[in-house]
Order: structure tokens, then sequence, then C-alpha cells
């Protein structure tokens, strides 16, 4: 038994799938954070009150408040996005799932159970290979570090600790051949990957429930608008309304069948015949139906449907495409040039002053573009980021290790997109309907409307008139700035 669960877990994993997958969901945290969730962070320790997720947490940390939610929303956001823009470094990751799994957990205000599963899937994400991205494409530097052999010459099945080279197999007559030259052992990412397959399986069983298989449940959650579409497209079948709920139903139960299945697949996908790998690869039709029927039906799933996707296309697609997407990324850093240097141990002396005034900028410029978001708990979040990412960069110099450069490059990169994401429509996602649902360039409005309305409810007129006066200086519509202008003028007059 032993060793089928250890062949199972430590299965050889085409490196980019783990690679790839981290920079994917870290980008899309990162921005989920800001994008679906800041706006609601007024509503935080109103009064003083406030119901944990779990009640030790009552006790062991302080009500939040809306400058501790929005700070921690912040800061989870930078760290990703220096994650993303940077090396992966494990001990980050284990920050950012703490940070994370605080955050939602910290206050019943936040009841969208899809954040249980994105805390799992960043433990997970916390055993991934922690591979550079030349190592994960094989590009031989001009000069490589000392002491290490270049990859193609390593021997195989040589092993590590995490994220180790597996042995390979070589091409046969069963075509059992890795679909990528270079594979690790991820038990990380094994997780991660059945972690979703169990998600799908489970919401499969629980859809088997005859309120669901009837469709009326789906009836009562979905607008009837929104099947307007169908019929249109599909006026031959001559379905009626319930019809469709009940398809539509039973549909949703096939492909979350068929998406546990592939996702389970996958993990031998790298070491199984070409054949199979087209197989598996073609099984990404099921989830790519499923969620864009759950998409067009406007169900409140958050952002689950937009992360799924992403994991799907990692999970399912060939390694060899994957490859491809991160050569882009290669040639923008010039990683496949010819005679680019690979990270040293000692840095010249040059080198070391250079990267110093790059770090000092940081510094600088990190904290001023989330004090400029004008959030409660944003210039906080930006100095700890700060921080956190200085001490990491002098702790790895320190060391001799030679790999804190891209730091220096990382932090201000996450403290602009942070606040690009708030205050340009084009990084917004547009003013409207959008792959987002929502614009980004309203997330201050939001926000400060939200407020100025709870002030209202509780009859503090001072403080309503206040919020709204900050929600006008952001409304993003000339009609939305009209409907501010009117709500404070009602207020002033005492209506």
């Amino acid at each position: 038994m032993m060793r089928i669960v250890d062949g199972l877990i430590f299965r050889p994993i085409a490196s980019v799938r783990p690679y790839l997958m981290a920079k994917g969901v870290l980008l899309l945290l990162g921005l989920d954070c800001i994008v679906d969730l800041v706006a609601h962070g007024g509503r935080y320790g109103i009064g003083g009150f406030n119901v944990a997720h779990f009640a030790v947490l009552d006790h062991l940390v302080p009500t939040p408040s809306p400058a501790t939610y929005v700070g921690s929303l912040f800061l989870i956001s930078g760290l990703s996005f220096v994650l993303f823009f940077g090396r992966l470094r494990r001990a980050l990751l284990v920050v950012l799932t703490l940070l994370y799994t605080y955050a939602w957990a910290s206050s019943l205000l936040d009841a969208y159970q899809h954040h249980y599963l994105l805390s799992l899937l960043l433990v997970s994400m916390c055993a991934f290979p922690t591979e550079p991205l030349r190592e994960v494409l094989e590009i031989e530097p001009a000069h490589p570090q000392s002491g290490v052999r270049p990859a193609a010459n390593r021997v195989k099945g040589h092993s590590r600790p995490k994220g180790r080279r597996s042995s390979h197999v070589e091409g046969d007559a069963d075509a059992r051949t890795p679909s990528s030259s270079h594979t690790v052992e991820a038990p990380g990412y094994v997780s991660f990957v059945l972690t979703c397959a169990i998600v799908y399986a489970f919401t499969a069983v629980m859809k088997l429930d005859p309120d669901w298989r009837s469709g009326h449940a789906l009836s009562r959650i979905v607008d009837p608008s929104t099947l307007d579409p169908l019929f249109f497209w599909f006026a031959p079948l001559n379905l009626s309304e319930s019809q469709w709920y009940l398809w539509l139903a039973r549909g949703a139960i096939g492909f979350q069948v068929v998406c546990a299945l592939a996702l389970v697949a996958s993990v031998f996908a790298d070491t199984s015949t070409t054949g199979r790998r087209r197989a598996i690869a073609a099984a990404i039709v099921a989830p790519l139906a499923f969620h864009a029927t759950t998409e067009s039906l406007d169900l409140e799933i958050g952002w689950f449907s937009k992360y799924m996707v992403l994991i799907v296309f990692v999970a399912l697609l060939p390694a060899s495409w994957l490859r491809g997407v991160l050569r882009v990324p290669a040639w923008v850093r010039g990683l496949d040039r010819p005679g680019a240097p690979a990270t040293r141990e000692s840095p010249e002396k040059d080198e070391r002053f250079t990267l110093t005034i790059f770090a000092l900028l940081a510094t600088v410029v990190t904290p001023i573009a989330f004090a400029n978001v004008d959030l409660p708990g944003a210039l906080g979040a930006g100095l700890v980021l700060t921080a956190l990412g200085m001490t990491t960069f002098v702790v790895e110099e320190r060391r001799g290790l030679g790999m804190g450069a891209d730091l220096a490059l990382a932090l201000p990169l996450a403290g602009v997109l942070c606040f690009a994401c708030l205050a340009h429509p084009a990084l917004g996602f547009g003013a409207g309907d959008d792959f987002v649902g929502v614009s980004a360039a309203t997330v201050r409005y939001d926000y400060y409307r939200f407020v100025g309305g709870d002030f209202w409810n509780r009859r503090d007129v001072a403080n309503a008139i206040s919020a709204y006066e900050k929600a006008l200086r952001y409304a993003p519509t000339a009609e939305l700035r009209e409907s501010t202008r009117r709500k404070i003028a009602n207020l002033r007059s005492g209506r």
C-alpha cells in the first residue's frame, strides 16, 4: 500500500507545470484580493463586534477593523505580485498562506466557501519546487554557478529533498516518453491537483440530490433572463424553461465527474503514452464548457471559475505547449540569449553596488505606490511588504546566495501594480461587465459608498457625508458622480 501511495505522490511531473501553476495562481490571487474583496472591507469591526470562522481566533487576535482587513488584503496582493515577478521563495509562500487564511478566517463577514479551497491550495504550493525559470526551461548559462553541473550533464535520478529531478524512461515501442525533458518529483503539485479533483467529485456527488437533478434548485438561483441566449441558439430543440434547467443541472453533474477524472489522470500524463496524453488534453473541453456555462448564468461564485480554468489548462495541456508559454518571459528577461550569465554565488563589487542602489530605490518606490492607494491600511501594507522583501534580500545577500537581485525589481513592480489595478481603467479590466466581472477602477468608489451607506444606516450623517465625498472623488462615470452628488445634497438637507 505504501508503495502505491509513494508512487502516486512522488511521480515524475514536468517541471513546467508547478512553476506555471504557481505563477498563475499568484497573479490571480493578487488581483482577486484587490478587485473582489477590498470594496467590502469597510464592514469589518463595526461597533467592535465580530465573529471569526473559528472560535479560537476570537480569543487570539484583535477584532478586525477596516484598516487591518484592507491592509491584510493589500499585503497579500503585494506579496503575491512579488512572488509572481520574482523567484518563488518557500518562506514567503508560507507567509502568504498564513496571511490569506487569516484574512478570511478572521470574520464570518467573508463566508465565501471557495476561500477554504484557496487556503488548501496555497498549503500545497508551499511544497512546490522553487527552481528558477532557467532551470525549468533547461537553458544553459554561459557561466554556470561554481560547483554546479549543467542540467543536461546531471546524473539521471539524482535526488534532492524537494522538487528533485526524476529519472527518465527513454523512448520505446510503447511511446512511454516524458512529455517534457525536465521532470521533478513534486508532491505539493500532486496534492494541489488531487485537491481540485476532490472538489469536483464532491460537488458532483452533492448534486445527486433529487432537488438538483430535477432542476428546481438551479431555477431558484439563476435569473431566467440568462437563459435567453440558449433559447436563441438552440431554438430548434424547442425546450421549455424547466427542461433547460433540468438538462443544465444534469449536465453539470456529468461535466464535474469528467473534470475530476481528468485531473486525476493528469498526474500520470507526463509518463504516459502519447495517446493517453492526447486523451487527457482533450478532456479540457469538459471544464471549459462547465465554467463557461456557470459564468454565463451569472452565478455568485466569485473568481472560482477563473482559478479553475487556469488550473485545468496547466494540468491538462501538453507540457511542450506550456514550455512554449514560458519561452515568452524567458525571452523578455533575455535568459535564452547567447552568453546570458547565470547567477553567481559571489557577485562582484560593482554588481553589489548596483544591487544596493536598486534595493534602496525599491524601499522608496514601493511605499509611495501604496501611499497613493488612499484606502485604510494600504500604506502600512506597503511598509510591511518593503520590510519583508528587504529583509529577505539582505539575508540572501549576506549568505552569499547572490539571488536577491530579483527582489529589488519585484517589490516596486508589485507596488505599482497594486496601485494601477485601482487607478487605471485599462489595468482595471474595463468599466463594465468584463472577464473579472467587476471594474477594478470602481473599487475605491464602492468602498467609500458602502462605508457611507453604513454610516447613514446608523444615522451618523457627518461621517456618511465624508465617506460619500470620498466616493465622489473616485466615481468612474458621470452618471455615478451625479448620483453621489444627489446623495450628499440629500444628507445635507436632512432628507
